[in-house]
């Protein structure tokens, strides 16, 4: 966010890294993160706000919340089917949304393979613990997650449903086909980096 800081990390960069890159549908890309359900809802409804900011996204969090419902999701991988509910399918190639907050423990963005993360409810309890989880990852709560990890998986909802990826509204869709492009972007940082994977 800082250009500053993006400078800096151009003109000192020490080692070159290349993270994978999701295809959804063979037609959209997302390096980081995407999802479907609660928050994808929420993005939808503050893109279309002319009134964006931490205001409008706040009034937008608090009524999908109380409004969301689990729904039912099918999710073929390496050969076997699984039926779920959740109220947020994540599809992550990385570990932490962009607030901090962890999606889940596993993510690596160079490995070749994509977590899918079912969030199976939200209520008061699970989003203090998601806060504290930015500042400490013990906090996550493991039991309302599901992780699945791959490199290829379908997905099939009840009905369309909200996608959104890094951020930005995609579409509504009753199935996506997801998979991985292992190494396809090349990112230049330097060792000192905080993001850099472990």
């Amino acid at each position: 966010m800082d250009p500053i800081e993006a400078f800096h990390e151009m003109a000192f960069t020490m080692l070159a890294s290349n993270p994978d890159m999701l295809v959804i549908n063979n037609e959209h890309h997302a390096l980081h993160l995407g999802d479907v359900g609660l928050n994808a809802e929420l993005v939808k409804s503050h893109d279309y706000d002319e009134n964006r900011g931490m205001l409008s996204y706040a009034k937008y969090f608090f009524e999908k919340l109380r409004l969301s419902e689990p729904f039912s999701i099918t999710i073929e991988r390496e050969g076997s089917e699984r039926q779920e509910k959740a109220v947020m399918l994540a599809i992550g190639n990385a570990r932490k949304c962009g607030t901090g907050i962890p999606i889940n423990l596993e993510g690596d963005p160079t490995n070749g393979k994509f977590e899918l993360v079912l969030i199976k409810e939200l209520n008061a309890k699970l989003l203090i613990q998601a806060g504290l989880s930015a500042l400490n990852e013990v906090f996550q709560n493991g039991e309302n997650l599901a992780v699945f990890l791959t490199n290829f998986a379908k997905v099939r909802f009840d009905v369309a449903r909200t996608l959104q990826l890094d951020g930005e509204f995609i579409g509504e869709f009753p199935e996506l086909q997801i998979k991985i492009l292992p190494r396809a972007v090349k990112l230049t940082i330097t060792a000192r980096n905080p993001y850099l994977p472990v």
